[in-house]
């Protein structure tokens, strides 16, 4: 076996040291430069693709759409990675007055999330580089935030957070020009019991019984070019 310090034989012990051999060949980090003390600028990188989300405008429906955005990383084994993202979709939906039974209580439950053209997602992420049968591949993980706008119904009731996010994702490199990104994670959302019976136009004769933090999940595939290469 190429890289072994011995032939492997059909022996039970030299098979297994074979086998360990071979797979820290195919999963190994990347080869070492030979100037990798010096200091190395940080690599730019344009990405876009599709994601989903739970902020489909309504309190209960889910959305897919575009997203771009850009990321610098720094270059080496260990990765960090500070990112924005811009969603692209547009989402319209209509108010609907939903009601539940909560602390003895009849509830109007209202909270319609968007994450609409404008919203964008900041994200820091550590990850560690390594090499499938040749080619680059990168685990990360990170969390960060989202700019949320949730509508609780009615005039002068929107608001605009920032919400937390976190997931993880793989990185594969095609080539130095392209890679494949899959990202999964959750992202927090946020709705409203309100006393029956208020004023739709009325805000200042709101009664808030609670408010639920919510968590939906969010996944994004896409793909991701150096404009700085490595």
């Amino acid at each position: 076996m190429a890289g072994s310090p011995f032939v492997c034989s059909r022996s039970f012990v030299t098979l297994g040291a074979c086998s360990i051999i071979a797979a820290s060949n195919i999963l190994r980090p990347p080869a070492v430069d030979a100037q990798e003390g010096r200091f190395a600028w940080p690599t730019l990188e344009v990405r876009g693709g599709i994601v989903s989300h739970g902020a489909g405008g309504c309190l209960t429906k889910r959305a897919t759409g575009a997203i771009a955005g850009v990321d610098v990383r720094s270059q080496g084994r260990w990765i960090l990675s500070a990112a924005v993202d811009l969603f692209m979709s547009n989402i319209n939906c209509f108010d609907i007055l939903y009601t539940r039974q909560y602390a003895g209580q009849t509830v109007e439950r209202w909270g319609s999330p968007e994450l609409d053209f404008t919203t964008p997602r900041l994200a820091v992420s550590l990850g560690y580089g390594f090499s499938v049968y040749g080619r680059g591949a990168e685990l990360m993980a990170g969390l960060g935030a989202v700019r949320t706008r949730i509508d609780y119904g009615g005039p002068a009731r929107e608001e605009i957070t920032w919400r937390p996010w976190y997931g993880a994702g793989v990185v594969l490199r095609l080539s130095s020009a392209l890679g494949v990104q899959l990202e999964a994670g959750w992202h927090q959302l946020a709705e409203r019991y309100y006393a029956a019976g208020r004023d739709y136009y009325d805000p200042d004769g709101d009664v808030i019984v609670a408010e639920i933090r919510r968590w939906e999940p969010m996944w994004r595939l896409g793909v991701t070019v150096p404009v700085i290469p490595h």
